[in-house]
């Protein structure tokens, strides 16, 4: 498998997102996650990522918060930063690792009324992942109320998804650790990119941001 195409594989779900802002349903139930005041005042530059002072011992970057995501994370230290993915009504960001088997990614999609996660998810989600590889099978899926949304691990195409999927009102996120399908994977790097979706704080709103990649 080519760079290139290790490069553009985790981009895939961008098509996923884009369809989820097309349903409408019902409203609601679940109210956004609070965010401890500790974190409120942690910003950061995600090209300072790498320096001395942002490493962490746990192998992720300090709390960082990504102005076009809504949401403060910690993506593992040294990984790339690719491309971003950005429309309208929805932003896709992607840290991959050195190898290129392991990423981590966050989606943040809006929708045009307040959809509950079991429709974005079944109708949107999966529908769409299906249309773009053509399969898709869901392996684990489960509700977890410490997070108010859904967990899932679901194998499609090219690769395979441990996720946290949450939907607040009109905004939703898929924050996940992926790997490649039929490449062996590598365990340190799925574990820093499970540390990181596990350590990434959803509807957050800082008095001041910087956007992704200044």
């Amino acid at each position: 498998m080519t760079c290139y195409t290790r490069r553009r594989l985790f981009y895939r779900l961008t098509t996923i997102a884009c369809s989820i802002s097309l349903i409408a349903s019902a409203g609601c139930r679940h109210r956004p996650q609070p965010v401890p005041e500790s974190k409120r005042h942690l910003t950061l530059s995600q090209n300072d990522s790498n320096s001395p002072t942002t490493l962490q011992a746990d192998g992720l970057i300090r709390p960082t918060f990504y102005a076009e995501l809504e949401s403060v994370s910690r993506p593992p230290a040294g990984w790339r930063v690719d491309r971003a993915k950005a429309a309208s009504d929805h932003f896709h960001q992607t840290w991959v690792s050195p190898t290129g088997k392991t990423a981590f990614g966050i989606v943040y999609f809006k929708l045009p009324f307040p959809v509950g996660h079991d429709l974005a998810f079944r109708y949107g989600f999966l529908r769409e992942m299906k249309k773009d590889q053509g399969e898709v099978k869901v392996l684990e899926r489960s509700w977890d109320g410490q997070i108010d949304g859904i967990r899932f691990i679901v194998e499609g195409g090219l690769y395979k998804l441990r996720s946290a999927f949450y939907v607040r009102g009109t905004q939703g996120w898929t924050v996940y650790a992926g790997t490649l399908r039929g490449q062996p994977e590598d365990a340190q790097e799925l574990n820093l990119a499970e540390s990181a979706r596990e350590q990434t704080l959803i509807d957050y709103s800082p008095p001041t941001t910087r956007p992704v990649g200044q």
